[in-house]
């Protein structure tokens, strides 16, 4: 009997492939059991000893006799046919062309079945469908786009770090002027002689008109625009384009000023001096 590689189940030597699971008897499995047989000690077989004063019958053989065997290849298990019985008559002959059986594989003298199976998962390679492939070009346009920005970003920054001609801000003497008008109406003597030189007529101007105005109650600046012209690396003009006050009474009556319509200079002079931009007009 041959054992079964993968279920482990007992089959007939004669038999193509195991009964009870259906895998095909390996080349390996018959060689397995052709060495057990060589090495398996052979049955020993009682010899009759002549005895005086003992029954003269022979003592039967543990072996039965060769006239009552069936000389062939059988099946020793129930229902399932040797090659012979089943009349299977293919397989690999000497001089014949080599056939696949069933695709298992190519019959050869060491396995006439072809029963030979590769335990190698085959490979399975999808065939490319042909014809626009949208998830390529998307990556394509992204990656365009990609290097167009770093681009652009570099660039910016090469141009603002080390190409562009470094001066003066041109926002400083609007904000600087802006500073100045602020403290003259909230009355914050410090900022304003920090953000002009002494004797300023621009600061005289407007502190007469702060000065008026609070009589009536409250001064506090409404609308605020300065804007730089002309600017130089010690020099600038700035002009105010809207500069608007409101004044609240106490009774809680609120009259909106508008200072350019007053005796105002809305040009302002300032020179860069420490650091800073300086009102000297």
């Amino acid at each position: 009997m041959v054992k079964c590689e993968f279920c482990g189940a007992e089959v007939s030597r004669g038999a193509l492939a195991c009964p009870a699971c259906g895998a095909p008897i390996s080349k390996k499995a018959l060689e397995a059991l052709e060495a057990e047989e060589k090495t398996a000690p052979e049955a020993e077989i009682p010899v009759p000893v002549e005895t005086r004063g003992i029954s003269e019958e022979p003592v039967p053989s543990a072996v039965p006799p060769l006239e009552n065997q069936q000389i062939g290849l059988q099946s020793e298990t129930p229902g399932v046919l040797s090659p012979e019985e089943a009349g299977l008559t293919g397989g690999y002959k000497e001089g014949y062309p080599s056939f696949s059986v069933g695709g298992a594989g190519e019959q050869t003298t060491d396995d006439p079945f072809g029963l030979s199976i590769s335990e190698e998962t085959p490979r399975i390679v999808e065939a490319e469908e042909e014809g626009f492939d949208f998830h390529k070009v998307w990556n394509i346009i992204v990656t365009i786009f990609t290097v167009i920005i770093a681009g652009a970003i570099i660039a910016f920054a090469v141009y603002f770090g080390f190409l562009r001609e470094k001066g003066p801000s041109k926002s400083a003497p609007a904000q600087a002027v802006h500073t100045l008008c602020m403290s003259v109406v909230s009355g914050n003597s410090t900022k304003v002689s920090e953000t002009s030189v002494p004797n300023s007529a621009t600061v005289a101007a407007l502190q007469n008109i702060i000065d008026s105005l609070s009589q009536s109650g409250m001064v506090t600046v409404k609308k605020l625009r300065v804007k730089t012209e002309n600017l130089s690396e010690t020099k600038a003009t700035a002009r105010i384009e809207e500069f608007s006050v409101a004044v609240t009474s106490p009774g809680g009556e609120q009259k909106v000023t508008d200072i350019l319509n007053l005796e105002f200079p809305n040009t302002v002079e300032l020179i860069y001096q420490g650091g800073k931009w300086i009102v000297v007009s």
